[in-house]
């Protein structure tokens, strides 16, 4: 390998040392860059922290055997256009307007959503949702809807669910309900989502829910389960037994989730920035090059 000249060996010194000073400017702005990323962090952490301490969280309710936060009740009601007009009529007793699904719908006031008609001829189907919002399946009961009644005569409805991700709903999935509440003229009908299907963790964006008609058959021999069975739908302990006429316009009044709803995660890439460590090791190695010349150059004049 032939011997570098003086001149040469300066000039490739020189240029070690020009890229240890850019490298060392680099490290100093990457690390005030990175200071003031932690201040703004630390910053916002604290506004963050500042601004829940002051919004009072939502009161807990406890109705007909579940206990939800009203945050969790849907935000957004629509009428499937497919189906019979839907009705707007008085809730005999107080409701939480705010919370209602006549309230998703934009309607004020102390008013139920009724679906379909007495008689059991009309289906009338509501779509809900959580205003992009997600439900996640977890163990047990995660969605609870509220029907107004009397004691005794609850009124048929079944409820479908969209998973996210996906256009289509479910099967329309008819329960009995499970309690009645005296104050508030309500039955409760829980809905586990692994009843449709879903895996522990998946998640629905929607729910449509929908009234009887007379023709319907449920695929339980018990008398509930899935439409398009076999089997004529019960009202289960909460009733008689058999839906007679004048039962199937439910009224709706509030549908809620058992536990919180999600933000979908949207990941963005960020932009690398390297590290000082390795910011660090580039020096090494540029050092180590400039004593590997340095030592030649003394070796020759030797």
């Amino acid at each position: 390998m032939p011997e570098l000249s003086s001149d040469r060996m300066t000039h490739l010194e020189l240029s070690h040392h020009r890229y240890l000073l850019e490298a060392t400017s680099f490290m100093k702005t990457s690390t005030t860059k990175n200071s003031q990323n932690r201040l703004s962090l630390t910053l916002g952490a604290l506004s963050a922290v500042s601004l829940a301490a002051l919004s009072q969280p939502a009161a807990a309710v406890s109705l007909g055997g579940y206990t939800w936060n009203p945050a969790n009740a849907v935000t957004s009601a629509v009428q499937v256009p497919v189906s019979q007009n839907i009705g707007i009529i008085s809730s005999p007793s107080a409701l939480d307007a705010a919370n209602t699904v006549a309230g998703a719908m934009g309607v004020s006031g102390n008013r139920l959503v009724e679906l379909g008609n007495s008689t059991g001829t009309a289906r009338s189907i509501v779509q809900l949702d959580w205003g992009g919002a997600l439900l996640n399946n977890r163990s047990g009961n995660d969605l609870v809807v509220y029907e107004s009644g009397n004691s005794g005569a609850p009124e048929a409805f079944a409820v479908a669910v969209r998973r996210q991700g996906q256009t289509d709903f479910s099967n329309f999935l008819y329960r009995f309900s499970s309690s009645y509440n005296a104050e508030t003229d309500l039955f409760a009908t829980a809905f586990d989502l692994s009843d449709f299907g879903l895996g522990e963790g998946d998640a629905i964006d929607a729910i449509q829910i929908a009234n009887l008609i007379t023709t319907d058959r449920v695929t339980g021999a018990d008398g509930q389960g899935f439409l398009g069975g076999q089997y004529a739908p019960t009202t289960g302990q909460q009733g008689g037994g058999a839906y007679s006429s004048g039962r199937f316009d439910a009224d709706i009044a509030y549908a809620v989730g058992l536990h919180n709803v999600v933000r979908p995660v949207s990941q963005t890439p960020s932009q690398s920035v390297p590290e000082p460590t390795s910011i660090l090791g580039l020096l090494a190695f540029a050092g180590i090059g400039v004593n590997s010349v340095r030592k030649r150059k003394q070796q020759q004049k030797a």
